[in-house]
């Protein structure tokens, strides 16, 4: 009998135990709390920035992938706050005779995007100002990744030299418009 007293007190101690245990468990996790960090992201990814038109006759106009886009840009940014994609022609344009050719002769249009921001769908003569070409909607803001895609043209002049012409463009991504 001795034993069986044990045996009952040994269960009844195990079940304090298991009791207040539980207890603790259940109280514990009334005073945790956790913190989750989300880093700021504000990114820009091309796949390709040198435009090559190829061989244009004066009077020429040549439009670069007519039923499609010929490059695109990836960005994304976490923030909360409006960005802009911005265009530009980088450095002076020279003709295949080596003189200088006006910037306005090449043209960007963004063909599409994935986003929910506000594209330029309109012819837009390059410069060397940087101008806005995607202004990001609030899916955009708030992280999810937009792809802007852009078409060429070039209007040469009658009186431009024939040959071969290419500009290389400067993409950039800011919040100021």
């Amino acid at each position: 009998m001795n034993m069986k007293r044990s045996a009952v007190v040994a269960i009844m101690a195990l079940s304090a135990v298991i009791f207040v245990s539980g207890s603790t468990a259940e109280q514990a996790t009334q005073d945790m709390y956790a913190t989750v960090t989300i880093n700021k992201v504000f990114s820009m990814v091309l796949d390709n920035a040198l435009i090559d038109f190829g061989y244009a006759q004066p009077g020429d106009t040549i439009e670069l992938k007519t039923s499609s886009y010929y490059n695109e840009v990836k960005c994304q940014a976490n923030k909360g706050t409006t960005w802009h994609l911005k265009i530009a022609v980088m450095g002076t344009i020279t003709g295949p005779d080596g003189n200088p050719v006006a910037p306005e002769i090449f043209k960007w249009q963004v063909f599409d995007s994935t986003g929910d921001g506000d594209p330029v769908k309109d012819w837009t003569p390059f410069s060397a100002t940087p101008k806005v070409a995607y202004t990001s909607g609030q899916s955009d803001m708030a992280g999810r990744e937009a792809l802007v895609r852009f078409k060429y043209k070039l209007d040469l002049p009658k009186d431009a030299t024939g040959g071969n012409y290419r500009v290389r463009v400067l993409y950039t991504m800011t919040d100021n418009p």
